[in-house]
């Protein structure tokens, strides 16, 4: 359990690598190296790599820039129980000729207990290039890892099947066009200490559980979002929300869109438990907060700084506003 900046207790419900181990204790530690990687910004090392993630458990990317070029729809494919670690801010896989829709490294097929950690993805600008995605993961965990120039998102998880349990940590993301971390069907997402720069659609974009009776919980907590581009685009949110329990507190926004209760009408039931609190918002484009009524409740916003708005400071919509148990300070 740990408590919010308002003081209130929840579960955290196993989010996080610190209190979770991944089992694969029959798979011993590989190198990409030992399948002939080099690493030298010079070579292609898409099958040496892939050589290496087809052993699955525990796979190291030394220190290095390791070229990949598009076979698929995407370039390196992970198997259950992977493991890949890199030495961070000294490991880059960069995207080397120009893929078509594609994703650096994931899988379409199920998977669960992925885990990526200090490895710089590089998508070189190329058109539909995303960095991480998984649309049918049961658990995953990125830490430490940097995205750069990727043309569609950083990581997409839970798209089209619902994932358990997502964890993104101490990330980088610059230059990205879409979402910076695009989580939609997850029961749970904790997005912590994580830094967004240079975004022109929403950095962290969250959505509903492909159940309307799986209850969700989003921890958004202690990111930073700077948003110096000329390109971004009016009325997408910096943060989105959308879900049961969304605890989102403690982030630093400098520009770009708003924080966002996202409207819950297609849902058959009551969405509740927002909590928007200790934030500090400057300079945002449109309102600072918006809290979508239309069947969310217990939307509490608190103890947020914000300055110069082009609008609302703290905007609240939608219908049955006086029936329902909101409270803004």
């Amino acid at each position: 359990t740990a408590n919010d900046a308002s003081g209130i207790t929840y579960n955290q419900g196993g989010v996080g690598a610190s209190s979770r181990t991944i089992e694969n204790k029959l798979q011993e530690t590989v190198s990409v190296l030992d399948f002939g990687a080099v690493g030298d910004g010079v070579t292609d090392d898409t099958a040496a790599i892939q050589a290496a993630l087809a052993i699955g458990g525990l796979v190291t990317l030394p220190e290095g820039t390791y070229l990949v070029t598009r076979s698929a729809s995407i370039i390196l494919t992970c198997i259950s129980g992977t493991r890949l670690i890199g030495v961070p801010g000294k490991t880059t896989i960069k995207v080397s000729a120009s893929p078509v829709a594609t994703a650096i490294i994931g899988s379409t097929s199920a998977v669960t207990d992925i885990s990526v950690t200090g490895v710089i993805f590089d998508g070189g600008s190329f058109a539909s290039t995303s960095g991480i995605d998984f649309t049918n993961v049961k658990r995953l965990t990125v830490e430490d890892c940097k995205f750069f120039d990727l043309t569609t998102h950083g990581i997409v998880a839970g798209e089209l099947v619902l994932a358990e349990d997502v964890s993104v940590e101490r990330g980088e993301f610059r230059t990205v066009t879409v979402n910076g971390i695009k989580v939609l069907n997850t029961r749970r997402l904790y997005a912590n200490n994580n830094k967004f720069f240079d975004f022109v659609t929403s950095p962290i974009d969250t959505g509903p559980t492909v159940s309307a009776d799986d209850e969700a919980l989003r921890i958004i907590t202690n990111n930073y979002f700077n948003n110096d581009s000329a390109g971004w685009t009016s009325g997408h949110s910096t943060i989105s929300l959308l879900g049961d329990r969304c605890l989102c507190y403690g982030n630093t926004i400098i520009g770009g869109g708003h924080i966002v209760v996202h409207s819950a009408g297609g849902f058959a039931r009551e969405l509740a438990d927002y909590r928007i609190s200790n934030n500090s918002i400057t300079d945002p484009i449109g309102n600072a907060i918006t809290g979508n009524q239309d069947i969310n409740s217990a939307i509490v916003i608190t103890g947020n700084t914000i300055k110069g708005c082009t609008l609302s400071g703290i905007s609240v919509v939608g219908d049955g506003l006086a029936s329902k148990p909101n409270r803004t300070t």
